[in-house]
C-alpha cells in the first residue's frame, strides 16, 4: 500500500486519485484536510436529510483542483464501489444512480470548508 505523508499525517493514494486536466494541481496538505474533515461533513449532511451513508473504509476519492489563483477549489468525486473501472487516475466515475454510495463535493482550500454536496439518487 502506497501512502502521501504529510506533516505526520497520511493519505492513502489507493484511496485518492488526481483525475487530469484540471487549472491547478492540490498539494497533499490539501488532500489532508479534506481527508480529516470530509468524513465528518458528510455525516452530519446526511444525517440532516435522514440519509445513510455506507462504511466509511469503502469510499474512494477522485480530485482535480479548478479555478484560478483567487478562487481556487477542489472537486471530489466519491464512491463506494469502482465497479473495478480502471481508469480511476485518468478519468471521471460517472454514476447515476446508487445512493449515497456515489457524492460530489466541493473544497475551497482557502476558506477550509465544503460546499455543494451532492448524493445520487436511488434507480
Amino acid at each position: 500500500m502506497t501512502v502521501l505523508c504529510v506533516s505526520g499525517a497520511a493519505v492513502s493514494a489507493e484511496k485518492w486519485f488526481e483525475v487530469p486536466g484540471g487549472s491547478w494541481s492540490p498539494r497533499q496538505s490539501n488532500l489532508v484536510a479534506i481527508e480529516q474533515g470530509l468524513h465528518k461533513h458528510i455525516m452530519l449532511k446526511a444525517g440532516a436529510r435522514h440519509l445513510q451513508v455506507k462504511p466509511w473504509h469503502m469510499y474512494k476519492f477522485q480530485y482535480q483542483g479548478q479555478g484560478n489563483a483567487k478562487r481556487q477549489a477542489i472537486f471530489i468525486n466519491a464512491f463506494c464501489t469502482d465497479f473495478g473501472y480502471k481508469e480511476l487516475p485518468r478519468k471521471w466515475l460517472i454514476a447515476n444512480d446508487g445512493g449515497t454510495c456515489f457524492f460530489r463535493v466541493k473544497y475551497v482550500p482557502v476558506k477550509g470548508t465544503f460546499d455543494g454536496l451532492e448524493f445520487n439518487g436511488e434507480a
